[in-house]
């Protein structure tokens, strides 16, 4: 029978110095039968003239010039563009083996399942660093409430996600990709992460590949330039989403856990500090946070459940001890 056209799905958003990369590793799939849906968010660079050159060089690319709506709508738009039975998503600013595509299809029709996954790069500086998660083999639907259950956000074992928690990095039947993508329109953080747990919770079963097929490309102050004063709504939202969208409440800690986590590291300790330098500003800043409803029923604990060091941070915020958690924790995290 005739291969089954797959449709990769690449929002685009002023990444020129690194589309090229990303689509030249397209170009150079081993598997031909693709169609890549390029969706230029409202690019204010080159991006989007790149994408018309790749488009004038091969017809397969596919390119959406549209007004800046996010990358969770981005993603819909392609999708609702797109003519693959199979669907696979990639960053703008990645990139992927040539293989990546030919590995993934080969083992869907091998095992017969609705999605695949693989390993992944992180690629800084002209060097990688291979990345695999615990998650591995074939996974029926008994299976993947199990590793839900236990691994998906946070595995106390290895302290980590034990799946690669976005949507890049995977090939899925597209029958389950809307509503997939719809669970986490509007957001602008953590969008993938829930698109993924919806996935798990649809599909009949999944196979992990051992295989490192794509590159996840750490840009220069991709961290420290992300944070504005959205970024606590946004992800409050996504944990009550969550919460919404579990009601056999499979995650049970992992989801306090993951979140108490991302909130320390990657909210307070490394965009928030960026932007906020002094006290005054720090404790204005937690008292605005504060009043998210989703904020007060995360702090609804006792404890993180991650250990006394977690925990003290964890109750001076719930206290709102703001000055106290500045002084030990937050202050330090600026020299």
């Amino acid at each position: 029978m005739d291969k089954p056209k797959v449709s990769v799905l690449v929002p685009v958003y002023n990444v020129e110095n690194y589309l090229r990369a990303c689509l030249d590793s397209i170009l150079a799939q081993t598997y031909q039968s693709w169609e890549c849906v390029l969706v230029d968010d409202g690019s204010r660079d080159g991006s989007g003239a790149i994408c018309d050159e790749y488009a004038k060089k091969d017809s397969r690319f596919v390119v959406i010039h549209k007004q800046n709506e996010g990358v969770a709508k981005a993603r819909i738009d392609a999708f609702e563009h797109s003519k693959g039975e199979y669907v696979s998503f990639i960053d703008a600013d990645d990139f992927v083996d040539k293989c990546y595509l030919d590995v993934l299809l080969a083992t869907i029709f091998e095992y017969h399942v609705d999605m695949v996954v693989c390993q992944y790069w992180i690629y800084q500086r002209g060097e990688s660093r291979s990345i695999k998660r615990n998650v591995k083999g074939y996974y029926d639907k008994q299976a993947i409430r199990r590793m839900l259950q236990t691994q998906f956000l946070y595995d106390r074992a290895t302290r980590g996600a034990g799946i690669p928690i976005a949507l890049w990095a995977k090939c899925v039947h597209r029958k389950y990709v809307l509503e997939a993508l719809k669970i986490g329109e509007g957001l602008k953080w953590s969008e993938d992460q829930l698109g993924l747990f919806h996935l798990l919770l649809h599909i009949d079963s999944f196979y992990a590949v051992e295989d490192c097929l794509y590159y996840y490309v750490m840009r220069e102050g991709q961290v420290t330039k992300s944070y504005t004063l959205e970024f606590w709504p946004h992800q409050m939202e996504a944990y009550r989403r969550y919460r919404q969208l579990d009601v056999d409440n499979l995650l049970r800690d992992q989801l306090h856990w993951r979140t108490w986590l991302f909130t320390i590291k990657a909210g307070l300790y490394k965009r928030m500090s960026v932007a906020i330098r002094d006290y005054s500003a720090f404790r204005n800043e937690m008292k605005r946070i504060d009043k998210i409803p989703s904020w007060k029923d995360f702090f609804s604990r006792f404890s993180t459940g991650l250990g006394w060091r977690n925990d003290i941070q964890f109750w001076l915020l719930k206290e709102k001890c703001y000055y106290i958690f500045y002084v030990l924790y937050y202050s330090k995290k600026l020299k």
